[in-house]
């Protein structure tokens, strides 16, 4: 089974100013001491532009199963001003991730992700997940040692040495047994549908004086 994937080049838009590159950072010592342990390096530091933007990229790809699918990828990253004490001390003050998908064979996706360090200016991270996915297509071959045999339809004994020809047998007419129809085929006999609902919501919390030990809830 073959199949294509296309990837186009991301895109970065500034939504608000990014100020004066060369403004120097706030003193370490203005930090709160739980967060002393996590800051960025100097190279790092000189690097992070101040304010909010978003990086994008589409999802373009194609194949035998699901066909044609086109969606985004995507985040929105707050990193706020440099004369934030934090500044110096996270990748960013809040992050949202979005990620949206769809194709030819009904498949749908959407993911939210939410991540904010230190959120209030407090010891605690708190990051949200939630995904909601829907795919009619998935393929389904046996368990086990089984799946590495020919491939056979549940109709007959005949086994086909690529898919190209099981994909071709099970597309093809065939006479009902008892209690089915008088013509049908196993088009789906291979094929189940996945439905995904997701929510996770993780939380960690800085240990210590300067906050080098971490622990995880979720």
């Amino acid at each position: 089974m073959r199949s294509l994937v296309i990837t186009v080049l991301a895109v970065s838009f500034v939504l608000l100013p990014l100020g004066a590159q060369a403004q120097v950072a706030p003193p370490i010592d203005s930090a709160p001491p739980f967060a002393k342990a996590r800051r960025l390096s100097d190279s790092d530091l000189a690097k992070k532009r101040e304010g909010a933007f978003f990086i994008g990229i589409p999802d373009i790809s194609s194949d035998p199963v699901a066909g044609q699918g086109f969606g985004v990828r995507g985040a929105i990253f707050f990193n706020g001003q440099r004369s934030d004490p934090l500044f110096a001390y996270t990748p960013y003050r809040a992050k949202l991730k979005i990620g949206a998908f769809a194709a030819t064979s009904a498949a749908r996706e959407l993911a939210v992700q939410i991540d904010v360090p230190y959120v209030f200016r407090t010891r605690w991270r708190v990051k949200l997940d939630v995904k909601v996915a829907d795919n009619p297509a998935n393929l389904y071959f046996g368990l086990r040692e089984s799946t590495l045999e020919p491939l056979t339809l549940p109709s007959g004994a005949a086994t086909y040495a690529t898919y190209r020809a099981f994909d071709a047998a099970r597309k093809t007419l065939r006479p009902g047994d008892t209690g089915e129809a008088a013509l049908l085929t196993d088009a789906l006999s291979n094929r189940f549908g996945e439905q995904e609902l997701m929510l996770n919501l993780k939380a960690d919390y800085a240990l210590g004086s300067v906050g080098r030990w971490r622990v995880l809830l979720g």
